[in-house]
């Protein structure tokens, strides 16, 4: 696949970006992300000094908070992938703002590093999906079958890379043990609100593993439901704090 320029159309605004051979694609969850956490800062009337944005990609969800103005400091960005972090740089420059970007799981890079807002854009799926999807061709993911391992060790090192005013976004997908993570998080978490979410049709590259399908579906691993032949999934954002 060559390098290709994808569009984002934001409020009143679009950004362009540039999307590097094996680098995660902006999809639905970033969208779903970046009007989440606007939306929050609008009616909040809130702006953020420090912001992280946790599995980049190609920097799409922390360029795009860049560029509608609730960033007030430094933007700091990071991915597993090191093609991924590279892309955002690129991404960076073409949209002439800056940020801070470092390669390494999780919070790895930020040691000693205080956020006021984080969101969490980490891929969690169920693994047993991983090679049926069309989204991780050559493309880093390490999950758990029922696609809680990442978000849950993500809540687990929030508590020091954040303090009581910190504001999290993370997404859950239905095509992970929901249930399990969000029980998780209200065991750390003050607080924990639905923010968004959106039903859409899984793609028919994996609609026609309906068997394995359903057996995750049965092991409690994915969740899904079924409407005019289709198989329809869910992503969901939360937004939380300690």
């Amino acid at each position: 696949m060559k390098d290709k320029i994808i569009s984002i159309n934001l409020a009143k605004k679009q950004i362009n970006l540039i999307l590097n051979k094996d680098v995660f694609s902006p999809n639905l969850t970033s969208r779903l992300l970046i009007n989440s956490v606007y939306r929050y800062s609008k009616n909040k009337k809130k702006f953020f000094s420090r912001a992280l944005d946790l599995g980049c990609g190609c920097g799409a969800v922390g360029i795009a908070l860049l560029k509608m103005k609730i960033i007030n400091g430094p933007m700091y960005f990071s991915d597993l992938s090191k093609k991924a972090t590279e892309n955002t740089k690129i991404n960076l420059k073409k949209n002439k703002v800056k940020g801070i970007v470092k390669s390494g799981s999780l919070f790895d890079p930020w040691d000693k590093h205080i956020f006021d807002l984080i969101i969490n854009d980490v891929s969690a799926i169920s693994s047993e999906l991983i090679k049926i999807s069309p989204w991780f061709k050559n493309i880093p993911c390490r999950t758990s079958k029922d696609g809680t391992e990442l978000t849950i060790k993500f809540i687990d090192q929030l508590a020091k890379y954040t303090n009581k005013n910190s504001i999290i976004f993370f997404p859950v997908l239905s095509l992970s043990n929901k249930k399990k993570i969000l029980n998780y998080g209200k065991k750390k978490f003050q607080k924990i609100k639905l923010i968004d979410t959106i039903d859409w049709p899984l793609p028919i590259e994996m609609s026609q593993f309906k068997n394995k399908l359903k057996s995750l579906k049965n092991k409690k691993f994915i969740n899904f439901k079924e409407k005019y032949g289709k198989i329809i999934c869910s992503t969901s954002v939360y937004m939380a704090k300690f």
